[in-house]
């Protein structure tokens, strides 16, 4: 029974390691895999009538083979990726969402607003739980009460790249749609300040600046109301320069932190596979035993 429930551990903390390297790999893929899926939808029609992808000027998009084929085969893989992986995050959250945000023991859910001590002790303590172990990525970042937030950064990553393909790419009002979503992330950012380090409010809100200001110069640029070259534009240029070096130095500051992070990961990795290899070992040395007993001969058993 012993060695039942040990392996049963191992074998629980190896699945654990298992999603969570498989949620780091969906996190990464998510914009690229979702870019391509879309540009399947974006065309241009040319003088002629003729359609064409706008990222492909070899496939006409009135074709049979993109109506019957590549555009049905596109619109199954946007279930898979651009929505199918918020939409897992979600209920793999969800599912654990007592685990995420629990209750104190006067079966309140403390907030870091009301009762700081308490939320960090919610925090620490969820920490240590092995039921979630294996969602940390997607929650252990924030508050318990913005148990969600990792679904809204897939959508604001989206709306900031994916489905600006649908939006006449590189006019006025790509640049504009994309800086009004920018400020809406800032003020969403800095109002809520979901992160449990204030340092880790400071640096997303620092670097949603960085990405308005940018757009806000491709936008000036794009008018023509700014020259590159003038003064203002390189007065522009080193504003974002300046913003850029602070989201640098947040981020440095937080190394040590993330590091910390990392090294507790990778030592509770290292323990898991020790823990499964002595236990391959113990019932391989078992089954040798079981093995020569019941191959000896009879009269050493009389």
């Amino acid at each position: 029974q012993r060695r039942r429930a040990t392996d049963h551990v191992a074998r629980r903390e190896g699945t654990a390691n298992l999603v969570f390297w498989w949620l780091f790999f969906t996190f990464l893929i998510f914009v690229s895999v979702s870019n391509v899926i879309f540009e399947a939808f974006s065309y241009d029609v040319l003088d002629d009538g003729a359609c064409y992808l706008s990222y492909d000027y070899s496939t006409r998009c009135d074709s049979k083979m993109y109506r019957r084929v590549l555009a049905p085969y596109a619109a199954c893989f946007v279930l898979v990726y651009p929505v199918g992986i918020p939409l897992t995050y979600f209920v793999m959250l969800y599912s654990k969402l007592k685990h995420i945000d629990p209750v104190n023991e006067a079966g309140e859910r403390p907030r870091m607003d009301q009762d700081p001590d308490g939320c960090k002790r919610v925090i620490a303590q969820r920490e240590e739980n092995p039921k979630i172990s294996h969602l940390t990525f997607l929650f252990d970042a924030y508050e318990p009460e913005f148990w969600y937030w990792e679904i809204l950064e897939c959508a604001r990553r989206l709306l900031l790249t994916s489905m600006n393909i649908f939006l006449l790419p590189g006019s006025k009002l790509q640049i504009a749609i994309s800086m009004l979503v920018g400020m809406a992330c800032i003020k969403a950012w800095s109002y809520f300040n979901p992160y449990v380090l204030d340092s880790d409010d400071v640096l997303a809100e620092t670097a949603q600046w960085v990405v308005l200001v940018t757009l806000f110069a491709a936008f000036v640029i794009r008018t023509g109301t700014l020259n590159p070259t003038s003064a203002l534009g390189y007065v522009l240029m080193e504003i974002q320069l300046v913003l850029m070096l602070v989201a640098v130095a947040l981020l440095l500051s937080d190394t040590s932190q993330e590091r910390d992070f990392l090294n507790k990961y990778v030592h509770s990795l290292g323990q898991s596979f020790r823990r499964q290899k002595s236990i391959s070992n113990a019932i391989h040395d078992e089954q040798q035993v079981n093995l020569r007993f019941n191959h000896r001969p009879l009269c050493w058993i009389t």
